[in-house]
């Protein structure tokens, strides 16, 4: 399995105004191409943590509270360790597998 982030993407408007995440990459079922909030890395990476207690599980970048997320170093330093994150669960053999991490990849 390997995925990486490409770009990000805002999207939304006003109060609704979001960073998506574009990830590409592939694994034995094909071609893997969605668009992800940070959220929802924060939420796979939560489920992972309760499902397989005690195995490691890569971490996710923290929530900054005071910062702008629409600030472009932000988003591009959030980009980064979310791909880093990504690259973990890639690289464990384990986790790659796993329903949820199909689940995350393949929502339909």
């Amino acid at each position: 399995m390997k995925m990486e982030i490409i770009e990000t993407e805002v999207r939304g408007s006003g109060q609704g105004k979001h960073i998506t995440y574009h990830i590409k990459g592939e694994d034995s079922l094909g071609a893997i191409d969605i668009f992800r909030r940070y959220s929802e890395f924060l939420q796979f990476k939560d489920l992972l943590f309760a499902r397989y207690p005690g195995l490691y599980i890569p971490p996710v970048p923290p929530k900054k509270q005071n910062k702008s997320t629409k600030d472009e170093g932000f988003v591009e330093e959030r980009k980064y360790f979310l791909d880093q994150f990504l690259h973990g669960v890639c690289t464990s053999g384990y986790l790659a597998s796993t329903p949820e991490t199909q689940v995350f990849v393949r929502p339909q």
